[in-house]
């Protein structure tokens, strides 16, 4: 028997904006209807949205993926970055949460609906439910990956030297399902002048 939920959600972020960064609050209600009798699954689930939320997207900085050097910049001094592929309103954060959501659970469960809203958007509430159009995310990208990553920027340093590869699976939270082999799995690579980094 599938089983409707519902969580709330609050967390800190910034947005970079018409050449303005400015701090903002936001608060998510989803509705959640599970699609496996496996309650460990569903836990997993679950745990997964909200290390996604909170541990994620809290205190990331929202920007316009076309702002690319700017986004490149943030990262390399070393603040958390989440690019999107357009300004970073309510209504598109609110988007991609339910195709990024939708993904990290990988199937387990279903988004049924989603409500955001947030301190700059006055309060505003933004309402979305499964069938409605996803507008820009119809395009590839990041929020259609089951892993933990919310950006595609390239991650090359400052002096263009070293490349980080990072690894943006789930085993750092330890948060796998128990019924697939991650025996395979992709690890973090630096690489670059010996001489500069690995006196």
């Amino acid at each position: 028997m599938n089983v409707s939920l519902k969580i709330n959600l609050e967390f800190p972020a910034a947005i970079y904006f018409q050449d303005t960064l400015q701090l903002n609050r936001y608060t998510v209600a989803l509705e959640l209807c599970t699609a496996t009798q496996d309650h460990e699954q569903i836990n997993v689930a679950m745990a997964r949205i909200k290390a996604f939320v909170y541990s994620e997207l809290a205190d990331t900085v929202f920007i316009n993926q076309q702002d690319a050097e700017r986004a490149n910049i943030l990262e390399v001094m070393g603040i958390n970055v989440t690019t999107l592929p357009e300004d970073p309103i309510d209504q598109i954060i609110g988007l991609m949460l339910y195709c990024k959501i939708n993904a990290v659970v990988e199937g387990r469960m279903l988004v049924e609906a989603l409500d955001i809203s947030s301190f700059i958007g006055d309060e505003v509430t933004y309402l979305y439910n499964a069938g409605d159009p996803i507008g820009p995310f119809q395009q590839d990208g990041w929020w259609f990956n089951a892993d933990t990553s919310h950006n595609e920027l390239s991650g090359i340093g400052i002096d263009q030297n070293i490349v980080h590869v990072h690894a943006h699976n789930w085993n750092k939270y330890n948060l796998n399902w128990n019924d697939v082999d991650y025996s395979k799995t992709s690890k973090t690579v630096a690489f670059g002048k010996r001489s500069d980094h690995a006196k």
